[in-house]
């Protein structure tokens, strides 16, 4: 009997008469495990050993062992598939190398290669890793590189391999060997082929890591561990015992690629660059840009040109183009009057109590003072830095708390986002020039360019005779119209059967909505919808659908719960208890929050165990697939998909009004 190491399995062979072939073949592929196995010394028991050299012109075995933590004969391999600019992977490693450490010798941590194509370091920083690995430095230099994500060029690196004790010389010699790129390469293509397609990536034996907190992922491996055992007491080797749950959990493919190292066809060709962008055409649609009467407006009340701004203050972006206002401010002091919208995001939670702060400035005719220091000091956004601000621009501060907290000004900063929404501004910055959309932080000369356009335009209609004053509606009208519609795409035939509803069949307009209770952005359109509801009656009806993400690890026993609230007429009052607790979902939270709202909790617990509960979760889900949710929240109106999610009430209702009630 041959024994070879873990690259190829065990083979027996018995020479009888006859068989000289099959020896011969089965020799050849024993020489070439042997050198394929001395190349990687696979299970290495020195923790983290470098080991290799440089291998054949590919597709080669691979020339270096995966870097590791831990003991090589561990019953648990913890396979994590990461990139180096990725702020998760920085975060969950400590996470993941601590739970390792607390289950003893259970655990082998194995560090594989998967950088991101939009992470432009990533992969040169992933053979800069491995270069280190040469020289036994691996973890240390990891360490290093998550220590700044965005600065990762070649100096920085190179500090790096001085500061932990590298040979330099050596290092910069293995940053340009072919074989540290092939080595990176075929690990993504390794991980391509068990399915990894984001960051980070964690398999136990073979089996994708749900969960994400330090004692889950100690019980994940202590029960992995156990499974091991099982088959240990049964007569095997932990190697081999390891090896078979490998093959049980992850398949052939995780077997060969991510386990034995099947080597790749990969190129080591720089990426291709891009095509050129083609130029764009001008956008000459006129968007029904209004302006509302308690609007901030900086420039003559008559200018020729009006610039809508649509802007968010805690947006990195919106500040960008705070210079390129100024800029067209100062050219066209006379031609150009800029009019601001507040857009707060759902993702920004300064930017509402931001814009209430700038117009209640405003009143006391300090907007355009507090629109700068905030823009300044968008890291400074909470209660004490904007009544600070105020302070120092000298306001009148009893008057500005005031209008701070009156509900007239959260009201007027959700009307100025409606209006942004209404015009299809779902991102920050955009901008109408007399009505014609500019998004992102443009430079002046894109914006220099439109403006000049319409000065022609509109000093043609001025000579016409249209009076200045009316000179900004007539451009509107003059323009081809666009009311931007919210929804896009064709017209899905969603089957809403047994789904929990709010409203009757007969109502004009049905949202259906694909959610998951572990969510955030799902918890931010709760009120507006629910505000809607409420202001058009009977004309809307509200549609539950489950589509629990993977990676929320609590989501879908929250979604088995609603449905077995949803079993005592009681949904919608737990719907709001669990986005109201999202932090708490736990098997106990889901109890607690059925007591609280006053279900049986004998028949709670029964009905959420029931498999036609967890039938109706899979039942969505397959729904959303079907008609192409691929996110959450997902939400349809009649039908066809709202491009972004409906976070302002006013304009969800616009929106239902024009598209579906025929009102304008």
């Amino acid at each position: 009997m041959a024994r070879i190491k873990k690259s190829v399995p065990v083979a027996t062979v018995q020479k009888t008469s006859g068989e000289l072939k099959t020896i011969v073949a089965i020799a050849a592929v024993i020489a070439i495990g042997a050198t394929w196995a001395l190349l990687r010394k696979k299970d290495a028991p020195v923790e983290g050993a470098p080991t290799g050299g440089t291998a054949a012109s590919g597709p080669a075995p691979y020339a270096l062992e995966a870097p590791f933590k831990g003991p090589a004969d561990a019953p648990v391999i913890i396979a994590k598939f990461t990139d180096l600019q990725c702020p998760f992977c920085s975060k969950f490693g400590p996470t993941l190398d601590d739970a390792r450490k607390a289950t003893g010798d259970k655990a082998r941590l194995e560090y594989h290669h998967f950088p991101l194509d939009f992470h432009k370091s990533a992969e040169p920083s992933a053979v800069a890793v491995m270069a280190a690995h040469r020289q036994g430095k691996f973890f240390e230099m990891v360490e290093k590189v998550y220590s700044d994500l965005q600065k990762q060029d070649a100096a920085t690196i190179e500090g790096y391999a001085k500061a932990i004790g590298l040979d330099v010389a050596k290092f910069k010699a293995d940053l340009s060997d072919p074989e540290l790129l092939r080595y990176v390469r075929m690990e993504a293509e390794a991980g391509k082929k068990v399915g990894v397609s984001g960051t980070p990536t964690v398999f136990l034996n073979g089996k994708k890591l749900e969960v994400r907190e330090p004692d889950e992922i100690k019980a994940a491996i202590e029960a992995e561990a156990a499974e091991v055992q099982k088959l240990v007491a049964a007569g095997k080797s932990v190697i081999e015992a390891r090896r078979a749950r490998v093959a049980q959990n992850g398949g052939a493919a995780y077997v060969e690629y991510v386990l034995d190292h099947k080597p790749s066809v990969v190129s080591l060709d720089p990426p291709k660059p891009p095509p050129p962008p083609k130029p764009e055409a001008p956008d000459l649609t006129v968007y029904q840009a209004e302006i509302l009467d308690f609007d901030p407006i900086k420039g003559p009340a008559n200018a020729p040109v009006t610039i809508v701004e649509c802007t968010d203050f805690q947006c990195p972006f919106c500040s960008r183009v705070v210079p390129t206002l100024k800029q067209i401010h100062e050219t066209y002091p006379n031609d150009v009057r800029i009019v601001l919208h507040n857009r707060p995001l759902e993702f920004h939670p300064r930017a509402m109590p931001a814009g209430k702060a700038s117009l209640a400035a405003r009143e006391q005719g300090k907007f355009w003072e507090m629109h700068d220091k905030l823009f300044e000091n968008q890291k400074a956004l909470e209660d004490a830095d904007l009544e600070k601000y105020a302070t120092e621009l000298g306001l009148d501060m009893a008057k500005w708390k005031a209008d701070v907290a009156l509900p007239l000004t959260e009201e007027r900063v959700k009307k100025q986002d409606a209006a942004c929404v209404k015009i299809g501004a779902t991102g920050t910055p955009a901008f109408f020039v007399n009505g014609r959309k500019l998004e992102g932080a443009k430079p002046f000369e894109d914006f220099k360019k439109t403006i000049d356009e319409e000065l022609v335009k509109a000093k043609a209609e001025l000579a016409k005779g249209i009076a200045p004053e009316q000179l900004y509606a007539h451009m509107l009208k003059l323009g081809r119209k666009s009311k931007a519609s919210g929804v896009e795409g064709p017209k899905q035939n969603i089957d809403i059967a047994d789904a929990p509803t709010d409203g009757n069949s007969s109502a004009l307009a049905t949202l259906v909505i694909f959610s998951d209770f572990e969510c955030p952005f799902c918890s931010r359109i709760g009120d507006p919808i629910h505000e809607a509801k409420k202001k058009l009656g009977d004309q809307l009806r509200v549609v539950f659908k489950q589509y629990p993400l993977n990676f929320h690890v609590n989501a879908v026993p929250a979604a088995k719960a609603s449905l077995a609230a949803h079993r005592q007429g009681k949904f919608w009052a737990y719907h709001d208890r669990l986005f109201k607790n999202q932090k708490r979902l736990t098997n106990a939270d889901l109890e607690l929050w059925a007591k609280v709202e006053g279900l049986d909790l004998a028949r709670f617990n029964t009905d959420r165990a029931d498999p036609t509960v967890a039938a109706q979760v899979q039942k969505d889900m397959e729904e959303g697939s079907r008609v192409g949710v691929q996110g959450t929240p997902t939400v349809f109106l009649n039908g066809r998909r709202l491009k972004s999610p409906p976070t302002n009430a006013d304009a969800l209702v616009d929106l239902i009004k024009e598209e579906i009630l025929g009102e304008k």
